[in-house]
């Protein structure tokens, strides 16, 4: 918990970052969401699962208001010639079956998701060595539930705050106490933050 004024002031630096991004895609993401022209389906360049992603045709506005894992719709697709949706996102494909497309797209990439794609930039994202990763957790009074974890690599760190067993605070990069790992550097191909790691800020998030 030494580290903890610095990486606070690596979350707040990030979030004063990214503010105007945020508030510049709400109406960019609007006008381009109801544009049937303004998207195009392609091979996810960082996941190599084969998945297919709906992306911005302008590779500018897709570096940042893009998503290469589900997709600007968040519908990604199992493969270029499969238009099954993963597994994983059909509850997304339920939610949304009878909205229009283009409101999909604009509560995905600029209510849920925003500035998504960010995350392969630097200093905005970053990539997990397992073996670097450290964390401390506290225990609640009883000693049997976790009331807290922070866990960092480097001065990249993430601290949740589980005000209950389904919900918590959880403010900095998605990095997880169960990364460390002895050996192994990098985390297994089948996780999603293998790629790249993004960033979080949920004040009343689900655990």
């Amino acid at each position: 918990m030494k580290r903890l004024p610095l990486f606070v002031v690596g979350w707040l630096l990030y979030i004063v970052l990214t503010i105007p991004f945020i508030l510049l895609g709400v109406p960019l993401v609007a006008v381009l969401a109801a544009l049937p022209t303004s998207t195009v389906r392609r091979v996810s360049q960082h996941y190599k699962d084969g998945r297919a992603v709906l992306c911005w045709r302008w590779r500018w506005i897709n570096a940042i208001w893009g998503n290469d894992e589900d997709g600007v719709d968040g519908l990604p697709q199992i493969s270029v010639v499969s238009r099954d949706v993963q597994p994983r996102q059909e509850w997304w494909l339920e939610k949304t079956a009878k909205w229009p497309a283009w409101l999909r797209v604009f509560v995905w990439s600029a209510i849920r998701n925003s500035t998504a794609n960010m995350r392969w930039l630097p200093f905005f994202g970053m990539r997990i060595d397992r073996v670097r990763i450290q964390f401390d957790f506290g225990m609640k009074h009883s000693g049997k539930d976790v009331r807290y974890w922070l866990v960092w690599q480097g001065l990249r760190a993430g601290f949740r705050y589980f005000w209950t067993n389904e919900r918590c605070f959880w403010i900095g990069w998605k990095l997880m106490p169960h990364d460390h790992h002895a050996t192994e550097h990098d985390l297994p191909a089948n996780e999603s933050r293998a790629p790249g790691v993004g960033f979080a800020f949920q004040p009343y998030g689900s655990v």
